[in-house]
Formats: C-alpha cells, sequence, structure tokens
C-alpha cells in the first residue's frame, strides 16, 4: 500500500490517468480495492467527484435489454 501512495505523490499525472481509467470503466483496479482511494488529495474535484460515483455505481446491477443485443454475424464475402 506504501508503494502505490508513494508512486501516486510521485507520479501524480501518471496517477491521475489511472483514476481516470476506473471512472470509465467502472472497475477496480484489484478486487475490492480502488486506485482513486490510494491518495484522493491529489486528485482535482471533479475527477473526485466523478470517482465517487462510478465507485458508487459498480454495487448496482444493470439490467440486460430485453431482447439483448446481439451483434449480427457480418458478411465474409
Amino acid at each position: 500500500m506504501r508503494d502505490l501512495r508513494n508512486g501516486a505523490r510521485q507520479n501524480p499525472e501518471v496517477y491521475r490517468e489511472y483514476v481516470q481509467l476506473e471512472v470509465e470503466s467502472g472497475y477496480a483496479f484489484q478486487p475490492g480495492r480502488w486506485l482513486g482511494d490510494i491518495a484522493p488529495e491529489l486528485l482535482p474535484p471533479d475527477l473526485q467527484t466523478a470517482f465517487q460515483a462510478a465507485k458508487g455505481e459498480t454495487h448496482q446491477l444493470r439490467p440486460l435489454p430485453n431482447p439483448p443485443l446481439v451483434p449480427q454475424q457480418l458478411p465474409l464475402f
């Protein structure tokens, strides 16, 4: 955990990019462990807000469309 904090402090721009990936994907760095929680003081306010929203949304299941969206096979020739 200390290594992650030190890395975030040494490379805050890269840290912000990784947190942005968590926000966009909705997936944590590791199960139950979010990079955005490592050093939230390094995140700008808008990214902090987006991170908290993304982190909260992952616990909610999204319903599948009915019928499920299945891509049609493209013709090979």
